[in-house]
């Protein structure tokens, strides 16, 4: 499972460009950011668009634009969530 979901997670550390990268890979329109295995963040592309507009750089820290306030699932509730995500691929 660590190979799929890797592929929607950027660090903490990472830049914008590496969270376009990362949407481009997955195709979800969205990236989570991760600090010490723990989900702290999402960017959404319109969070990239935003920030562009605000002629940031795409190689700035993309911890400056995510968004912390989002809803998540417990770990009993992964078990049900994982086939509904990978059928909206």
């Amino acid at each position: 499972m660590k190979n799929f979901y890797s592929k929607f997670t950027i660090n903490i550390n990472s830049t914008l460009i590496d969270a376009v990268k990362k949407i481009e890979i997955n195709k979800s329109r969205i990236v989570l950011v991760e600090k010490n295995k723990k989900i702290v963040g999402l960017i959404s592309e319109g969070d990239i668009i935003r920030s562009l507009i605000r002629n940031e750089s795409l190689y700035g820290p993309a911890a400056e634009i995510m968004n912390i306030s989002f809803h998540y699932l417990e770990n009993k509730d992964m078990e049900l969530a994982t086939p509904i995500f990978k059928e909206n691929l």
